[in-house]
């Protein structure tokens, strides 16, 4: 899967995309305020609410098998009019 996130001044859209279609997609408000800690903890629980928990190396099963559910690949784009400062 490839995990394509789109940063724009009042949204971050994000989505999955597996086999050339789109396998999951959802949207983040951008706040200025708010630190990359937070942003990390926002994106891990959407990617956990589809059961992408484990996203970059995929979650083991009972015999240590992966899940298969891991992305091969990240696209950004970031689209602002003006950045904020960045402490």
């Amino acid at each position: 899967m490839v995990l394509a996130v789109n940063i724009g001044n009042t949204h971050i859209c994000i989505g999955g995309y597996e086999n050339g279609a789109q396998a999951f997609s959802a949207k983040l408000s951008s706040e200025p305020p708010r630190t990359a800690d937070e942003y990390a903890l926002q994106l891990r629980s959407l990617l956990a609410m589809r059961g992408l928990g484990g996203a970059a190396q995929g979650q083991r099963d009972g015999q240590g098998q992966k899940d298969g559910k891991t992305f091969h690949g990240v696209m950004v784009l970031v689209v602002v009019s003006s950045a904020p400062e960045l402490g």
